[in-house]
């Protein structure tokens, strides 16, 4: 009899679970996205979209096209992978909040040891890059050494180097992983850029994963591969003009964010590294302890908040000249 009464109450905590899990599957209401609950509870697919971001929405932009909803961590979020109804996603902002998201998430910038170790690997970005302050240099009429008179670069020097800014910009497109998010406020359709109209839950998320952008080779001639050039025009000046099937981008590379959400210390950051590549390359010789050794791979445990940082140090030796 003991054993009935606890085979008894196991069969209805079984069913009474399987109920609430059931209970708790969200439906898709006409007019949404399709959408992916995952087969853990409240988890959903969060596992999964943590272990790669990048290949997990590659897998289902595939199969449910530009937009789709999934489950992670108890959120549903809805991805938008097409990059010309980024524009959609930026010009709902009474609809849509960043600042919940805001105070839950915090960044670091941190590709100093990421450009640092491209590019010395690369002879051409070096020369490229040492030419152009060796000019400046020149021109400003200040020499490395003297302790006197320090090497002062004014921010329209720094922004006049557009080899150092494509060798940052294509260090920023490599590493950045940053996830883009907003909660919606209210019940709302979002209209993408093909036309498509999607019905948005108050309480939802829309998210924008801007490596998706950056690693396309649609947009990105050999996207895996560094090229410290990519970011200039035949004529030496920042290039601004990318395409995707023809059509030119608005957004097409998106290391600090967009919108309203920007980061406000974009031009301050990018000028630090100038400044601080600069100085380095004035001051010191430096060389990888092991050139030939194969680039690290990218920490993904940041996955979501930001720039990745290499797997493991970097090796390297430096004398002041």
């Amino acid at each position: 009899m003991a054993a009935l009464n606890v085979w008894i109450v196991g069969t209805l905590a079984a069913l009474s679970l399987s109920l609430f899990l059931l209970l708790k599957i969200r439906r898709r209401r006409e007019g949404e996205p399709p959408i992916e609950n995952g087969w853990i509870p409240y988890i959903g697919c969060a596992l999964e979209f943590g272990a790669n971001p990048l290949k997990f929405l590659q897998i289902r932009q595939k199969k449910y096209g530009d937009a789709f909803t999934c489950k992670i961590a108890g959120n549903f979020i809805t991805f938008i992978t097409d990059p010309f109804s980024y524009s959609s996603v930026i010009r709902h902002g009474k609809n849509l909040d960043f600042q919940t998201i805001a105070l839950k998430i915090s960044r670091r910038f941190t590709t100093f040891i990421i450009w640092f170790y491209i590019i010395y690997r690369s002879q051409e970005a070096l020369k490229a890059v040492k030419n152009e302050i060796e000019n400046l240099l020149c021109v400003t009429n200040q020499k490395p050494g003297d302790i006197n008179n320090p090497i002062i670069f004014t921010r329209e020097q720094l922004d006049s180097m557009t080899a150092m800014g494509s060798l940052i910009n294509e260090s920023l497109r490599l590493s950045s992983a940053s996830i883009m998010l907003r909660v919606a406020t209210e019940d709302f359709v979002l209209t993408l850029d093909g036309g498509a109209k999607l019905a948005i839950r108050k309480g939802d998320q829309i998210g924008l994963y801007p490596q998706q952008l950056h690693f396309d080779p649609d947009i990105y001639e050999d996207p895996l591969v560094f090229k410290y050039d990519r970011f200039m025009d035949e004529n030496g000046r920042e290039k601004t003009t990318f395409y995707k099937n023809g059509r030119k981008l608005k957004y097409y590379l998106m290391p600090f964010g967009s919108g309203t959400s920007m980061c406000p210390g974009r031009y301050f950051a990018i000028n630090e590294i100038k400044q601080f590549l600069a100085l380095l390359l004035c001051y010191y010789d430096m060389e990888l302890l092991d050139a030939s050794a194969p680039i690290p791979l990218l920490d993904n445990s940041r996955v979501g908040f930001g720039i990745l940082q290499p797997s493991h140090d970097i090796q390297f030796c430096y004398r002041l000249k």
